[in-house]
């Protein structure tokens, strides 16, 4: 893989972090990644991404190695404002976006709020709106105590996805796993990612902010994935008629780990 670059900014008492692959003067694409994930997750479609474009890609607020709110302001629109700083600390007028589940709801508010900044937008295996019951859900996997891990080795080998249906290569997952820990005084390994950020995992809908976006638009759907059903395209579609579909064969709601080929050939043709 070819190795990104480090940037960090401190913005609303946050320290943020990302990665960066490609050249400079090139087109810009931020990557936005999922809940409880974190920037290398798109380890594995970034260099290729980057042949044409400069890939940023930020760890959200909580997550990876940005650092934790405190208060835990972690809505929507407290990550699209981190995503605007990021932007405008790299003096880009104009982006593209890719956003995966947590990642695509901020995409969709960051596009609504940026109008003529977004000049193409890629929504991954998201439903526009969440209900009670995965609100409820969310709030007790808050209160769950953080695991603790003696070493990287055992951190991958009980590394499960949520949703847990994936056909991602163990190597795969263990990279991310690897990438999600971090070292306590201790000397042990936890997760890096903040459970506060699931305090603000309240019952959302973006289908207002969607339907105010006319940028083109590509919506992904893993074909397996048990989060977004089929008909969900449908939903876009009536919101947005610009919405094209692109289905990844065999894989689930981690789109981008389960097939990273399969990934890059339905959206590299789209930013391009």
């Amino acid at each position: 893989m070819q190795p990104a670059r480090d940037g960090f900014l401190q913005h609303d008492g946050v320290r943020l972090h990302w990665l960066e692959w490609g050249r400079e003067a090139a087109p810009l694409v931020v990557l936005l990644h999922g809940s409880s994930a974190h920037a290398h997750w798109w380890d594995f479609f970034a260099p290729a991404l980057a042949e044409s474009h400069r890939v940023v890609a930020p760890d959200l607020r909580g997550h990876g190695d940005s650092g934790h709110a405190d208060p835990a302001e972690y809505s929507l629109e407290h990550y699209a404002a981190d995503v605007e700083a990021i932007v405008a600390h790299l003096g880009a007028r104009s982006v593209r976006v890719v956003g995966h589940s947590l990642g695509a709801l901020v995409a969709v508010v960051y596009a609504a709020r940026n109008p003529g900044a977004v000049e193409r937008l890629v929504l991954v295996d998201i439903r526009l709106r969440s209900g009670p019951s995965r609100h409820r859900f969310l709030d007790r996997l808050r209160h769950w105590p953080h695991p603790v891990y003696a070493s990287e080795e055992e951190a991958a080998r009980r590394f499960r996805l949520l949703p847990s249906g994936t056909s991602a290569p163990p190597e795969v997952l263990g990279h991310v796993a690897r990438m999600g820990v971090r070292r306590r005084d201790d000397g042990q390994l936890t997760l890096k990612f903040d459970r506060g950020t699931l305090s603000d995992a309240i019952p959302r809908d973006v289908r207002a902010e969607l339907a105010a976006i006319r940028c083109p638009l590509l919506y992904v759907r893993g074909e397996k994935s048990s989060l977004v059903p089929p008909k969900a395209y449908d939903e876009v579609r009536a919101l947005a008629p610009q919405a094209e579909l692109a289905v990844v064969a065999g894989a689930y709601h981690h789109v981008m780990l389960d097939d990273p080929p399969g990934f890059a050939a339905a959206v590299l043709p789209f930013l391009a």
